[in-house]
């Protein structure tokens, strides 16, 4: 097959992927009634034709009392590539949108009638802080629906040049900072520096700047506490004087702070209202404050200051209805903080995300959660009381992600993706809450899962492959010494596929997760999917460090790396090979980020095991990081376990760099693919790049792409993911004799 032909095999293959992909971003209600309930599903598809991902929505309608449960609702779906962010009040009555619409921003309230109001918000503050970062909620309502808050950037003042009309000596200061250095908040925050809080009046159909923060606190999760809007809560994140990077990390001093009377920005003389600390002080972090629909209550995620950048946490609840909430002396424990392993509860975790999507139910006792667990990420529910706290959803693969998306009338809406199904989004009823056990509240709880699949696609017989029921993805887990791993392998069919090879034939994928306080989980993943389909068998270790094992796993890393998870690779990769679920002359090495970093290690170790590697944004120079990277202090925490400290010794730098592949042996039999972000700040490129120039001179077989506006997710852009994709499949085409 020529090189043409390779590649017009991997477009299409990709084309019709993305195609059968509808992948739902949001789930909502759209009314405040009980049943029949109608419902919106906002999903997006992949459109590499254009380089876009294309949003839209269907409206359906949910009616547990009929079969099938659920039916789509007559009407044309609705484009939504305009809209940035949206959110309906408590009533459904009203919906806020934010829209992008020629290079200007605009804030719009309409209702069932259409639009009532609007303002433009270029004029009033920066860019707005969304859910899809960790530092906020998109919207808060009051519960009279007559204001809204939010949290965005402050307002940048007007850039003046030198050749400005300078009318004072503060225009000239100004013109002279016009190129001073300005710390931002990291890698996902670019050219955000200064978050506050808003409040958008609709009565007034004005927005204000919420007076009083005081200016060594980064206002995050805001939220009103009362009825009309007059009182709210924050999590103040402490500012730092060496900044560093949110994003990946919840390690930062963070407490939740309450204002009983808001005041906004006047033109007049700056007020001072009064501002309390009611989170307890011995936690140094203590976040992301969930209200209850009654206002009665707060939750929030709490955790003694950790080194780790991701660990395990717990949750208290503050009585909103107390007199004084100074210094919390209300809050009560509901969740304590998970030590040890429980296959059945290993403690709140996450990676952002899943600590985000958190809802309390309507009798305000019982909350619901995501979690990291057993490689997956699972729904719970918690007794806030009892502290009982049990997992609802009942997942097919134990690495199946299930993340919450909305709450309605204690129905819960989510979205779950397995190995082999990316595109459902499910719906949680029949909660009993009046139960005085957790059993009792679950026992009759029901599930409805749907399949968003709404395109045809006439290619469907040349990759039926891929979807069919005879070709099923089956998941086994392999414990070895406390260290779990998911091995996945595509299930041989009685009826078909008579030439499918047996596991010990297959080439085995590693892939390594990064962090390394992360997980690997079993959620859909396009190049995982495709590599399934093509008969190669994977395994995914969640080594000493990773999350959703108990704390103490996590704390089993620091200071051991490149040793203790190597080993527990290692021994993985020979236990699968011993049971012949894996060709031992066949095996590719898969890493991102601290996953490239093991990487590059174990093929140093084992020069001659492994025949290829696909890497992304690899740590190759852990030094290097300690100096450059927007989160220093994971360098310290995991070769030194300790503090940051930016005054590190001679010695400590020689043990990171020792620490690190660049020391090691450069003389592997492997075939490397290398692939970095240019604007990637959580291990900036420039190491690596030196590093493949050491690699190619020492006679290595390694290929690299660059991506020059791509950050260390390496995803996102449409482009990007195809381009990559495309590489991917062409070099272990080549590497492996794999046909495409």
């Amino acid at each position: 097959m020529s090189i043409k032909e390779k590649v017009k095999s991997a477009v299409a293959i990709y084309e019709y992927l993305t195609k059968r992909l509808a992948f739902p971003i949001a789930i909502e209600a759209i009314e405040n009634t009980t049943f029949p309930l109608p419902f919106r599903a906002v999903y997006g598809h992949l459109n590499i034709k254009e380089s876009t991902g294309n949003r839209c929505s269907h409206l359906f309608e949910f009616d547990p009392s009929r079969n099938p449960s659920i039916r789509k609702l007559p009407i044309f779906p609705s484009s939504q590539n305009d809209i940035i962010l949206e959110s309906l009040s408590p009533s459904k009555k009203l919906r806020i949108n934010i829209k992008k619409q020629d290079k200007s921003t605009f804030i719009e309230i309409w209702s069932k009638g259409g639009f009532l109001q609007g303002l433009k918000l270029d004029d009033i503050h920066g860019s707005i802080y969304s859910s899809a970062e960790i530092v906020a909620r998109p919207f808060g309502w009051s519960s009279d629906e007559t204001k809204i808050i939010y949290i965005a950037e402050a307002k940048e003042d007007k850039k003046l040049d030198y050749f400005s009309p300078l009318s004072s000596d503060d225009d000239v200061q100004k013109v002279l900072k016009n190129y001073e250095f300005k710390d931002d908040l990291g890698e996902e925050y670019e050219k955000k520096y200064n978050p506050k809080i808003f409040i958008y009046s609709l009565k007034e159909n004005k927005i204000q700047e919420v007076e009083g923060i005081p200016e060594d606190l980064l206002p995050t999760y805001a939220s009103f506490v009362n009825q009309d809007g007059s009182a709210l809560v924050f999590a103040g994140m402490k500012k730092e004087i060496l900044r560093r990077g949110i994003a990946p990390s919840i390690n930062r001093e963070v407490s939740i702070y309450y204002m009983p009377k808001i005041e906004l920005k006047q033109e007049k003389t700056p007020r001072k209202p009064k501002i309390e600390l009611i989170s307890l002080t011995k936690d140094d972090i203590a976040t992301i404050p969930v209200i209850s629909n009654d206002l009665k209550k707060l939750i929030y995620f709490f955790s003694p200051k950790s080194l780790t950048h991701t660990f395990t946490m717990g949750l208290k609840t503050i009585d909103l209805t107390s007199e004084n909430l100074k210094q919390s002396p209300n809050a009560e424990l509901s969740l304590d903080i998970v030590k040890e392993y429980n296959p059945e509860f290993s403690g709140v975790v996450g990676f952002h995300d899943p600590l985000i999507k958190a809802h309390w139910l309507s009798d305000s006792i019982h909350f619901v959660f995501n979690s990291a667990i057993n490689g997956g990420v699972g729904l719970f529910i918690l007794n806030t009381k009892t502290r009982e706290v049990k997992r609802l959803d009942k997942p097919k693969f134990v690495s199946q992600v299930c993340r919450i998306s909305s709450v309605h009338d204690d129905i819960i809406f989510v979205t779950i993706s397995s190995p082999e199904t990316p595109n459902q989004f499910a719906l949680c009823e029949g909660l009993n809450l009046k139960g005085t056990s957790i059993e009792e509240v679950i026992k009759d709880v029901k599930w409805h899962i749907y399949n968003l699949d709404t395109t045809s696609d006439d290619q469907a017989s040349q990759f039926d492959f891929y979807f069919s029921k005879e070709r099923q993805i089956q998941e086994e887990i392999i414990n070895l010494k406390g260290i779990q791993s998911t091995f996945f392998s595509l299930k041989e069919s009685k009826t078909q596929d008579t030439k499918l090879p047996l596991d010990k034939e297959r080439p085995l994928v590693i892939i390594l997760h990064g962090g390394p306080h992360h997980a690997s989980y079993g959620g859909f993943d396009l190049f995982r999917d495709y590599l399934l389909h093509n008969c190669y068998n994977i395994v995914m270790p969640n080594y000493t460090g990773s999350v959703g094992f108990g704390q103490k796993h996590i704390e089993g890393l620091p200071g051991k790396i490149n040793d203790i998870e190597i080993k527990e690779i290692k021994e993985v990769i020979d236990y699968c090979i011993g049971k012949g679920l894996g060709n031992p002359k066949k095996l590719v090495l898969v890493g991102n980020s601290f996953g490239g970093f093991l990487s590059f290690h174990l093929m140093a170790r084992y020069p001659e095991l492994f025949r290829c590697a696909l890497i992304k944004n690899p740590v190759v120079n852990i030094a290097n990081v300690s100096l450059v990277s927007d989160t220093p202090e994971w360098a310290t925490t995991e070769v030194l376990n300790k503090e940051f400290d930016p005054e590190l010794t001679t010695e400590e730098f020689v043990e990171m760099y020792q620490k690190s592949p660049i020391s090691q042996n450069k003389e592997f039999k492997t075939s490397v693919l290398l692939q970095l972000g240019g604007k990637d700040r959580r291990v900036p490129p420039a190491a690596t790049i030196y590093y493949y120039k050491m690699l190619k001179q020492k006679g290595n077989d390694v290929q690299m792409y660059f991506y020059p506006n791509e950050n260390h997710r390496l995803s996102g852009n449409v482009d990007v993911d195809f381009d990559i994709f495309v590489h991917n499949v062409l070099f272990l085409e080549e590497k492996m004799n794999l046909s495409i």
